[in-house]
């Protein structure tokens, strides 16, 4: 993924609706690889890049949290 990194922004890298993970740095390789397995079995996970905590872009987050209240438990 190619994008002009912006401090507070946060950066789709995988799109899904089923699950989604948010973080940083190298454990957001694992968590790629995990989605693109669990597309195989037909679940959708996105996968965000959240680069920086302060600025948080709380706005971001609660759209991206909202648009999987349908998921949660």
């Amino acid at each position: 993924m190619d994008y002009e990194f912006r401090i507070g922004e946060i950066y789709e890298l995988i799109d899904g609706d089923d699950i989604v993970v948010m973080g940083y740095g190298p454990p957001l390789h694992s968590a790629v690889r995990a989605a693109l397995e669990l597309r195989k079995m037909g679940i959708k996970m996105g996968v965000y890049n959240v680069p920086t905590i302060k600025p948080l872009n709380e706005d971001a987050v609660v759209r991206i949290a909202r648009s999987q209240q349908h998921n949660r438990y």
